[in-house]
């Protein structure tokens, strides 16, 4: 409307009284939304970054609390609460996207694996569940499609690191929240969903030990309750990942000759706001005594009669028949990812032709022997990413979903500290892949991947 009253009073001398009267008639909010949200993809990305996921994060956990189970409605909700910017960003965006050659080329790397994972479950002789089908196929489509658009984002400049730094450091106060509520109100019990702080988390601990062009840092206080956090959600992988993005900025820092002094507040805060509440220390404990193993045992999992090998020691998955001695740790959700793992193999191992090319979108596999005692007979989703994307996507799609990691690791050792960063953000994330799925409906993972490819271009720019 704004724009319709600019063009028909062009040259006018009405013009400035008109959108005078528009702007009071209509009032300034409908236009700050018209601006700042519904027309800008950043805004809309935020507002379901930091307000729509840990909503329905935190429906999901309620559920959990009261029900003990899982409560699907939330766990779809989470992965279509970036939906609308999506949306808005290819409508906004699209025609950059398609002039862009880096964009073009990615695009046509990447065909290859939507052509293959469509194709393999028609050749094989299976019956094709369609919504694992669709889901899977959109699953990954919105991976690529949200780094194009965040690539796209940072060229024209809406999204900078400012902006990153901000949203990142935001979402883990509310999420921090959460995690630490969450704790209390359902009696110290392991966080129900993996709230995919990784990313975030890396982002707002490299903003406090390797700030950029002396940007402000992120306050201490939120670096102890982000650590409190991690400790109380009982995930290993948040706990891994604080340590290690805090290590790498410290190494780099004194081989770089950096200020001393935040390094040492971060590790001492760190450590202080963790040990100094029982209910921490405790959490940290029982993680640790979980990555005990048993004793070696002689068992044929494949003929337990309950299946039950995640609760009590399990065995080997890679034959059905013989009996081997084997180790496994007491926790059963660590065992879990490993005959996950095994049976996924067996899948594949049917034919040469799976073995190439995978299984395709809607791919399950085997719950043989019931060993994955909370689902059915045949199972879609695995924990590891990188052994799921070779189950669907083949050796070609898992070589392409490698590479960034590789480079990510080579770039770490970067001198320029904007890639630094980009390349410590997008290898936290392949870390915390390695024991949680992301990576399908992965709009942080595209965030990651499209903030590293943009500084690593603009390397001898910084």
């Amino acid at each position: 409307m704004k724009a319709l009253i600019s063009q028909v009073s062009k040259d006018s001398a009405l013009d400035n009284a008109l959108l005078c009267v528009f702007n009071r008639c209509m009032g300034e909010i409908p236009l700050y939304f018209s601006k700042n949200l519904f027309v800008n993809p950043a805004s809309v990305y935020k507002f379901a970054l930091i307000y729509l996921f840990p909503l329905f994060v935190a429906s999901h956990g309620f559920m959990w609390v009261v029900q003990k189970v899982s409560y699907a409605p939330a766990v779809y909700a989470m992965k279509l609460a970036y939906m609308p910017f999506i949306a808005l960003a290819l409508y906004v965006y699209f025609k950059d996207m398609l002039r862009d050659r880096p964009t073009v080329l990615a695009a046509a790397v990447i065909a290859p694996v939507f052509i293959i994972s469509l194709i393999m479950p028609l050749l094989l002789n299976e019956p094709i569940s369609t919504g694992y089908y669709v889901t899977d196929t959109a699953g990954l489509g919105i991976t690529v499609l949200s780094s194009f658009i965040f690539y796209a984002m940072l060229r024209d400049k809406s999204l900078d690191l400012a902006f990153i730094e901000t949203i990142s450091a935001q979402f883990c106060f509310v999420i921090s929240i959460y995690m630490i509520v969450y704790f209390f109100a359902s009696s110290g019990d392991k966080i129900s969903v993996t709230p995919e702080i990784q990313i975030p988390m890396a982002i707002v601990i490299g903003a406090y030990l390797a700030p950029v062009n002396g940007r402000v840092r992120p306050p201490i206080w939120l670096i102890a309750l982000i650590a409190i956090a991690c400790a109380l959600s009982q995930l290993r992988e948040n706990v891994v990942i604080f340590a290690i993005a805090g290590a790498a900025c410290i190494v780099r820092g004194f081989f770089f000759r950096a200020d001393w002094r935040p390094a040492f507040l971060f590790v001492a805060v760190s450590i202080s706001a963790v040990m100094v509440l029982p209910a921490t220390r405790t959490a940290l404990l029982d993680r640790y005594q979980s990555l005990q193993l048993f004793d070696n045992i002689s068992v044929d999992i494949f003929n337990e009669p309950s299946g039950d090998i995640i609760k009590k020691p399990s065995g080997d998955v890679g034959s059905a028949t013989k009996e081997q001695k084997i180790e496994v740790f007491v926790d059963s959700s660590l065992n879990q990812r490993f005959v996950e793992i095994g049976l996924m193999s067996q899948e594949l191992s049917k034919s040469a032709l799976t073995l190439v090319m995978g299984k395709g979108f809607g791919a399950t596999y085997e719950n043989r022997g019931g060993v994955l005692i909370y689902y059915g007979e045949r199972v879609h989703n695995a924990h590891s990413t990188p052994f799921l994307v070779y189950f669907r996507n083949g050796i070609y799609g898992f070589i392409l979903f490698a590479l960034p990691a590789i480079f990510a690791f080579v770039t770490l050792f970067s001198k320029n500290t904007l890639l630094f960063r980009a390349s410590l953000t997008l290898g936290m994330m392949y870390l915390a892949l390695l024991f949680n799925q992301y990576f399908y409906w992965g709009v942080q993972f595209g965030l990651a991947l499209a903030f590293w490819f943009y500084c690593f271009q603009k390397r001898n720019e910084v």
